[in-house]
């Protein structure tokens, strides 16, 4: 009997001293979540969803389908599908999963292309379109990739490639039916508000400039071929607007902590794949309103910052990185939300690029179509005239002729010096055959 008595004293001191460990863990908890910022970001969820709200930003799929409603008339994509996966086989960068490219020779890839009269009939018939949004009606928040997003740089691609052959034949026919066609259908890619398809588009407009450089250096001279030419860089010029992939994107994550934190289901494998990591945090208090108190914050700073002039890419790109120095805080109210919300200052930075690459060849158009002195400067102002740098696009004279360039994507100025493999200026050549000069200055004037 005393033996009894004496276990059950020890078992109770026991569960005295488990308690009074217990009391202790929690205080110390409480102390170290006392000294987190969840308490602080969760106070202003309410202001920040309400915000969010007013801005027109995106929190469930109903609300998403509405950025892509337009009239079925309006709207290219539904048709196109069929030319697209035809013609995708003339790229030469295109293959199928587990196979190798095809490279065609120039006769090859004429001889193909008169084999798809019929795709490309259409192509330029729907590129007269006013959109090209894929259906997304049973897509979910977390569905940015498409295989149609390749195909169509396909198409771009090999569109600009028979344009180079008829450029090098001086076949200007061809070339002011096709290239217009080519940049109507990379302008409305973003259509579609996500981070892909802006991607897509800056890739075409990229392919597109690059030829439109190569036919102002080889026939800028030509009145008919100056008409065509600026055509194409009107139909480019439509300005990149990202405001809808932000609302979009902000539904992205905002279902993704939901998912992740319990309140909201979603059987997409990467939730399956990823969500034991995150049970713990469903336990601590308040996270999940301090987590989506971030998101909706983060968000929120993107579109309240949104320049007035769309076009303002370098202050565009600039707010793009404040944003995601926010996001990525390292603080505990920032530790779902910054894995769930992606920074795109790499958007707006490429775009920034590709548009002031395509400025520079907009400026050597229009000296050779005034037949203007290259020492006079730039002959268009504004943004046309507006480097990566903060400076004027550069006119210099080479030992080769007369040439208009970009600092690029080292943000340096090389001097108008091209190395494969570098990233140094962006060059447009205008030939000493095309621009004589009775006198040259080393640089001239901005």
């Amino acid at each position: 009997m005393i033996d009894v008595i004496e276990k059950k004293s020890k078992w109770g001191k026991v569960w005295k001293v488990a308690i009074v460990l217990f009391t202790v863990l929690l205080s110390v908890a409480g102390i170290a979540y006392s000294l987190t910022d969840v308490g602080e970001a969760a106070s202003s969820y309410e202001k920040n969803r309400d915000r969010a709200k007013s801005l027109g930003l995106v929190f469930d799929q109903q609300s998403a389908e509405l950025l892509y409603h337009v009239a079925p008339v309006e709207n290219a994509f539904p048709e196109i599908e069929e030319p697209l996966k035809a013609m995708r086989t003339l790229d030469d960068t295109f293959s199928e999963p587990g196979e190798k490219s095809i490279k065609h020779t120039d006769a090859e890839f004429l001889q193909q292309w008169a084999s798809h009269s019929k795709e490309i009939k259409a192509t330029e018939r729907l590129s007269l379109r006013k959109h090209y949004l894929r259906n997304h009606a049973v897509r979910g928040p977390m569905f940015d990739g498409s295989p149609e997003y390749g195909w169509t740089k396909s198409l771009v691609r090999v569109l600009v490639r028979r344009c180079k052959i008829a450029g090098t034949k001086n076949d200007l026919t061809t070339v002011a039916r096709l290239l217009p066609c080519a940049a109507k259908i990379a302008v409305m890619l973003d259509d579609d508000p996500n981070v892909m398809a802006s991607l897509v588009r800056a890739s075409c407009d990229v392919i597109i400039t690059a030829e439109l450089r190569n036919m102002v250096t080889f026939h800028g001279r030509e009145p008919s071929w100056q008409t065509a030419i600026s055509k194409v860089l009107t139909i480019l010029d439509k300005p990149y607007d990202l405001r809808p992939m932000i609302k979009r994107q902000h539904w992205t994550s905002y279902h993704a902590a939901q998912v992740f934190l319990g309140a909201e289901k979603d059987s997409d494998s990467f939730f399956q794949e990823n969500r034991v990591q995150f049970l713990m945090l469903r336990m601590v208090p308040r996270f999940r309103y301090a987590t989506l108190s971030r998101i909706h914050e983060y968000y929120n700073r993107q579109l309240e910052r949104y320049p007035t002039d769309i076009r303002d890419y370098a202050m565009i790109e600039k707010d793009a990185a404040n944003a995601g120095q926010f996001i990525n805080q390292e603080t505990f109210s920032f530790s779902l939300a910054g894995l769930v919300s992606p920074t795109y200052v790499d958007v707006p930075k490429g775009i920034h690029r590709n548009v002031v690459s395509r400025y520079a060849v907009s400026e050597a158009l229009e000296i050779l179509r005034r037949k203007q002195d290259p020492n006079d400067g730039l002959p268009l102002k504004g943004r046309f005239a507006n480097d990566l740098d903060g400076k004027p696009l550069r006119i210099k004279h080479l030992a080769k002729g007369w040439i208009v360039y970009s600092v690029w994507k080292n943000g340096t100025d090389d001097g108008g010096v091209v190395t494969k493999g570098l990233q140094n200026d962006y060059v447009v050549d205008l030939s000493p055959a095309t621009m004589p000069m009775t006198r040259v200055r080393v640089t001239a004037k901005p």
